[in-house]
């Protein structure tokens, strides 16, 4: 992905004028001293395209413009390219541009360091994804997850489902935040990423390598979702429509998402809001076979309603502060008649799975995420900046009935299992120079964060289950599975950043982190029911306890500018997880008490090396790291939590180009692999496929005519991976090549833009990820294929 520099376009003033008078945009290209830039060329398109060049006084004008959606580019010889949208409808609007002449790499970014900071200051892999890469993105995209696979080095492939399983970040867990709200729950259901509608989202950052700065769960890195902000001075509109169909069986496959979105600013205040709608249908493979709307026994995307509300006010008395309040509320159905048929688990191991009609249950799977949050920032207090946050979220997520007869801790049971989770917390950070403006930086702050977290389960009535084949499930009752538990999180923090020379720049800090877990008295299903499934009189009761964690956690890293283009990067850090010790209680054996338990915290140690360079029209990273831990997470074939040393190591490496002024090229690579020590012998197994994907590449080239009609094809290939000889089991399976093409093409249409995409362009037959997991025959049910090939096409404008 290209990174883009950081321009300051600052705010459109839109002056009334007669309805019939053209239009005019009049501005100042800047630099960072706010002295004027020369020679910078600006190129307006909308209904028209016109270009400028900046004179002696950086100052430009285009007139004779009709009124419409403009999008302004501002670009200097070695610096990069700033863009904004504007609304003309009447009068002459002015706009200045502040054009930064600095580096390539200078753009701003929270994720990495909580503070503000430039990313050619810091000593680690980053990705950024504006909101134009993520707008096109989404077109031929499921999910967020979907879209981040494509475009993230080191994160793995989505496997086109409802959750993140088998889908890692350099092999170990990701932390997922909204505006800097994390997205996990006590008891992990890896479905983190869809809590969120892709229409709300203005930026996404991605910090690749493990990090405690926002506490548990990072060991793999984090995804910080940036909802949009106020637009320009008064009233902005947005519409969106379109719709999606199989190529490959297009009969049952029709969906569609509706957005709308608004946009208000005032003086010091601002408000805005959107809403989406979305209806998806059956999804269909390359050979028009029906997928089943539960492809992996992970949640499905098909046949499901979504819906997302969101709202964010604020108030800016001054450059220096803000405050805000924002909310949302996303929530996700599955209503479908159709089930992966079991009846292919009798044949042929890799015998792709099918679907069969029929299915019922009262309560559909999916999920509901509520969020409130409170953002204070005040940038010139006490000669610093104060940032304060405070949140709350309400989680809930269903999963489809699923047949425990025969599994560890299921009572012999049908059930349905659901999370039930409930956070709030909130951060404070204060940031300020010790020596200089810049020269020696610290930042300090605490953390603090309270969730309640159960997960319950509906009993079906067996009887009805076996005789519709396995099709209808019918509540008889419902009962705990894994016991309420509160979890109550307390972090300390403090970095230094010292500049010691215009090119040397060192960073480093550490975290205080003390975690308590306390479990309520409870009864587990397989003492509730005794071995032929029916309930005990008088069950046993597991004694529950208080388990407490602390740990202090380590960050060094230093980056050197080996030329004002270039820079070289070396860093060590720390992140932890907790075990999930809710999957362990809810499986506890008779006599069991959680006194008895020493999960431990997983803490992994990383060292890492880069290089990176920005030019004018090339940018390019390359990374290599390894990381440790004496703790690990990994589930055997039996699907057993094995807590023994592991070690990950890797490359990743991207680049992306302009030829000539319109195309465009790139890529991403990525690979890494990892091992474990089960027995702790000196004997090192290798980890299994649903922490280890194979190598990932990616390619684009696009074009760009004069009329801004942009065609794009991206190429998506997967490796294989195949290290345990045969055997049987969850996460042996052997993970086999498959290579897609994506194309989109969009262009400006009367006021708005319309484009039009297929996925997986050439229709290829292949299997996500999740579903080469399972080696062993009795799982062929979950051996669900990818998509073919699906037309999208949609249009959206700006009023």
């Amino acid at each position: 992905m290209r990174p883009i520099l950081p321009l300051a376009l600052l705010p459109v003033m839109l002056v009334a004028a007669e309805p019939s008078k053209p239009c005019a945009i009049r501005g100042r290209v800047l630099d960072s001293h706010r002295k004027p830039v020369a020679g910078a060329r600006v190129r307006i398109d909308g209904a028209a395209s016109k270009q400028a060049t900046t004179g002696a006084d950086g100052r430009f004008q285009v007139a004779d413009l009709g009124a419409g959606t403009y999008r302004i580019a501002a670009e200097a010889q070695g610096i990069g390219t700033a863009t904004q949208q504007v609304l003309l409808s009447q009068g002459h609007p002015e706009v200045e541009v502040s054009l930064q002449v600095a580096p390539q790499g200078m753009e701003v970014t929270v994720t990495a360091t909580r503070g503000e900071a430039t990313i050619a200051t810091i000593p680690a892999a980053l990705t950024v994804m504006e909101s134009e890469q993520i707008v096109r993105e989404a077109a031929a995209s499921k999910s967020v997850a979907d879209l981040l696979g494509k475009s993230i080095p080191g994160l793995g492939f989505s496997s086109q489902n409802f959750s993140l399983v088998g889908q890692s970040l350099r092999g170990r867990d990701l932390s997922v935040l909204i505006d800097g709200v994390p997205q996990s729950t006590t008891r992990n259901v890896s479905r983190d990423l869809m809590t969120v509608d892709v229409s709300a989202l203005e930026r996404v950052e991605v910090l690749r390598g493990p990090t405690a700065l926002y506490g548990d769960g990072a060991t793999g890195g984090v995804v910080n979702l940036i909802t949009k902000g106020p637009e320009q001075e008064g009233l902005v509109l947005t519409s969106g429509l379109s719709a999606n169909v199989s190529l490959a069986h297009p009969d049952g496959s029709l969906g569609s998402k509706v957005t709308q979105g608004i946009s208000w600013r005032k003086g010091a205040w601002f408000a805005l809001g959107s809403a989406s709608l979305e209806k998806t249908a059956g999804f269909f493979d390359a050979e028009g076979d029906h997928i089943a709307p539960n492809p992996n026994q992970q949640g499905g995307l098909a046949d499901m309603r979504s819906t997302q509300v969101f709202a964010k006010v604020g108030w800016e008395p001054d450059a220096d502060q803000r405050l805000q309040l924002s909310g949302s509320r996303f929530e996700a159905e599955q209503h479908t008649d159709f089930i992966s048929d079991p009846a292919v688990n009798k044949l042929a191991y890799q015998t792709k799975s099918r679907t069969v009609g029929g299915f019922s249950s009262s309560v559909p799977e999916g999920a509901l995420n509520t969020l409130a949050n409170l953002d204070y920032s005040h940038r010139a207090l006490l000669g610093g900046t104060l940032h304060a946050q405070a949140y709350y979220r309400d989680y809930t997520t269903v999963f489809i009935p699923f047949d425990r007869r025969g599994s560890k801790g299921g009572g012999q049971q049908v059930s349905q299992s659901f999370i039930l989770s409930d956070k709030a917390g909130g951060r404070l950070d204060y940031q300020r120079a010790l020596v200089g403006e810049d020269t020696l930086v610290l930042l300090a702050g605490f953390d603090y964060a309270r969730e309640k977290t159960s997960q319950p389960v509906n009993i079906m009535d067996r009887a009805i289950y076996d005789q519709s084949g396995g099709r209808t499930f019918t509540i008889t009752g419902t009962r705990s599975w894994t016991p309420p538990m509160l979890q109550k999180s307390t972090g300390l923090f403090a970095q230094l950043e010292w500049r010691a020379t215009d090119r040397l720049t060192l960073r480093g800090g550490l975290r205080s982190e003390a975690i308590s877990l306390d479990v309520r008295d409870f009864t587990t299903l397989d003492n509730a029911y005794d071995k032929t499934g029916n309930p005990v009189a008088s069950p046993a009761v597991t004694a529950g306890g208080k388990l407490a964690y602390d740990t202090t956690l380590k960050n060094l890293g230093v980056v050197f500018m080996t030329t004002p283009q270039t820079q070289v990067f070396l860093n060590y850090s720390e992140g932890f997880s907790l075990a999930d010790v809710g999957r362990v209680l809810r499986a506890a054996p008779a006599g069991f008490t959680v006194a008895q338990m020493n999960p431990g915290a997983q803490t992994v140690k990383s060292l890492e090396a880069g290089w990176r360079g920005y030019w004018e029209r090339v940018q390019a990273s390359v990374s290599v790291f390894g990381n440790r831990s004496d703790l690990g997470t990994t589930f055997d074939k039996d699907l057993n939590l094995v807590r023994s040393p592991e070690r990950i190591y890797g490359m990743e490496a991207t680049v992306d180009g302009r030829i000539g002024r319109a195309w465009k090229a790139g890529g991403t690579l990525s690979w890494y692999e990892g091992q474990n020590e089960p027995k702790q012998d000196g004997n090192w197994a290798y980890l299994s496929a649903e922490r280890i994907q194979p190598l990932k590449a990616t390619a684009f080239l696009e074009h760009e005519t004069a009329g801004r009609w942009t065609n794009r094809v991206q190429v998506l290939h997967s490796g294989s991976r195949d290290r345990f000889n045969n055997a049987l089991g969850y996460g042996l399976g052997r993970a086999s090549t498959f290579t897609t093409l994506d194309f989109d093409s969009r262009r400006p249409l009367g006021p708005g833009t319309v484009f039009l995409s297929v996925q997986n362009l050439l229709n290829r037959l292949y299997y996500p990820y999740a579903s080469m997991l399972y080696a062993n025959t009795t799982r062929n049910s979950s051996r669900s294929a990818a998509s073919g090939a699906v037309l999208s096409i949609g249009y959206q404008v700006r009023y």
